[in-house]
């Protein structure tokens, strides 16, 4: 995105929320969606474990009194973000970010780190592989327990 279209799309989004084409909620995720694509392709890769160091440091300090388990009510708010956005067509990527955020924070609160979250989703991926599954009738998928041998 050049210089132009960035001031364009910027200005589009201040004249539809001047207008009342949207609100201040899109006209935010609008504004927000503009600068990331702006920013990604000059932005330095980082890891997992690195992005969450940061984010860690910077929640601890913004946020003391949180707990595994207000993150985890969080984390579900930030799962109807991303429904609502499916269901509305939008891109949901920014919401899978905070819910990740989310989840990771409530996990790094009980002492459990990106590696060893990584390590474990690992593990379970192997053990997942060996199972049978069935479809529930909401669509999602459940693995179907064995049942014991007489």
């Amino acid at each position: 995105m050049n210089q132009f279209e960035f001031q364009d799309r910027v200005d589009g989004s201040i004249n539809d929320y001047r207008d009342g084409a949207i609100d201040g909620a899109e006209f935010r995720e609008a504004i927000v969606d503009t600068l990331l694509e702006a920013a990604l392709p000059v932005l330095q890769p980082i890891t997992l474990e690195e992005v969450e160091a940061k984010r860690s440091a910077w929640a601890r300090a913004t946020f003391p009194g949180t707990t595994p388990l207000s993150s985890l009510r969080h984390l579900e708010r930030e799962i109807e973000e991303i429904e609502a956005d499916i269901v509305a067509g939008k891109d949901p990527t920014v919401e899978y970010a905070d819910a990740l955020s989310m989840l990771l924070d409530s996990a790094g609160q009980a002492g459990i780190g990106p590696r060893a979250l990584i390590d474990a989703m690992h593990a379970k991926l192997l053990i997942n592989q060996t199972r049978d599954w069935t479809q529930n009738p909401d669509g999602s998928y459940a693995h179907i327990e064995p049942q014991p041998s007489c």
